[in-house]
């Protein structure tokens, strides 16, 4: 998910000139902005992966403001990951071409000041100054995004759906050319690339998420034991299914009450067949 590390930092500090120059806080500030679009990008990203499309279809359906944008995210996700893999890149060279220098150069002026050989300063500035971006970076740039993102996916990709989509409407065309690069190689490879979620879920993952909806007490425990139970109907035959004619619990027209009652406590049935005769003429 994460985009170049930081690639295109100069290895060297001139030491003389940045214990006289000023310390540059518009490229500070630009270093903020990256990080922060950075950090929105990620989000994006983890967040239109990790919602549940039912949710944003059921926001675009009342009327969310952002409800169609994201749902359009999803029905192109090739796309938008390559819209969001582009600008975690060109965040992260910036970082790297931008903000890196001005942090190396306010450290080797720090430096200059101390006992350090001035051979030393420029490395050990460099080497400070490469640690604190790139520690910011994977904290504010990339971590804590993804992490809020995984943890409240569907607010996260609704709130960022509007201003994403004029992003990747700007820059539609390059993530185009991008995305038929990208696909052509997988396509080597004998792959499909695909644009959706897989939607299908098999039984057992059916039952994972009942599992899951009861613990969190969005279905009751009794309404997740029935519709778990009707998922392995497919594994169960009419047989096992039926009773035998012989073992039927069933009752004359003629029964009393006390017999109805006695039957229904033998057995523990709440629903017993009466018959007319004999067995083959079922009544009610």
């Amino acid at each position: 998910m994460s985009g170049p590390t930081l690639a295109a930092m100069p290895l060297a500090v001139d030491v003389s000139a940045a214990a006289s120059a000023p310390f540059d806080w518009v490229a500070v500030a630009i270093g903020i902005v990256l990080l922060v679009l950075n950090g929105g990008f990620v989000a994006a990203e983890i967040s239109l992966l990790a919602a549940r499309r039912t949710r944003i279809e059921e926001a675009a359906e009342a009327g969310h403001p952002s409800g169609e944008r994201a749902l359009k995210a999803l029905t192109e996700l090739s796309v938008t990951f390559s819209g969001a893999q582009l600008g975690i890149t060109m965040c992260s060279l910036g970082l790297g071409a931008i903000a890196e220098p001005a942090v190396a150069a306010a450290f080797a002026r720090w430096l200059s000041g101390t006992a350090l050989p001035e051979g030393s300063v420029a490395i050990v500035a460099f080497v400070l100054a490469l640690s604190l971006v790139v520690f910011l970076h994977m904290v504010i740039g990339e971590m804590a995004p993804k992490n809020l993102a995984l943890a409240k996916a569907e607010s996260v990709a609704l709130r960022l759906a509007r201003v994403f989509g004029w992003y990747v409407a700007a820059f539609r065309p390059l993530i185009l050319l991008l995305n038929g690069a990208a696909n052509l190689l997988v396509r080597a490879v004998r792959v499909e690339p695909v644009d959706e979620h897989n939607l299908v879920h098999t039984p057992r993952e059916l039952s994972l998420a009942l599992a899951e909806s009861r613990q969190l007490g969005t279905i009751s425990h009794q309404d997740a034991r029935v519709l778990d139970a009707a998922l392995g109907l497919a594994q169960i035959d009419a047989e096992a299914a039926m009773t035998p004619r012989v073992d039927l619990a069933a009752l004359p027209d003629t029964a009393t009450l006390d017999e109805v009652l006695a039957l229904a406590a033998e057995t523990g049935h709440t629903r017993i067949p009466v018959f007319h005769n004999d067995i083959d003429h079922v009544v009610g």
